[in-house]
């Protein structure tokens, strides 16, 4: 049985245990995981955070409370990237 690799994760800056930023360094820490799309989240509205989403190796940043076709958006967005439609 073959484990699938996720296309796109979003990611909350506080998740239980661990935090959203450490996951997203984990991943961009391996290589075979570069075309893995990640958006991250939070209820604070800084552009710290922010830039530490983007150092952290974040596709796009989303505040929360963010409305639906706004994720659904960027997530087209993203993906189409990832299989190489819509490039710019």
């Amino acid at each position: 049985m073959s484990i699938s690799r996720p296309w796109l994760l979003v990611l909350d800056f506080q998740m239980p245990g661990l935090d959203g930023l450490r996951v997203c360094a984990r991943i961009r820490q391996n290589s075979s995981y570069d075309d893995v799309k990640i958006i991250m989240v939070t209820g604070s509205q800084t552009t710290q955070l922010k830039q530490k989403a983007v150092k952290a190796g974040a596709d796009a940043f989303l505040e929360k409370p963010y409305d639906a076709n706004i994720l659904m958006k960027i997530t087209g967005q993203l993906l189409r990237k990832r299989i190489g439609f819509g490039k710019s």
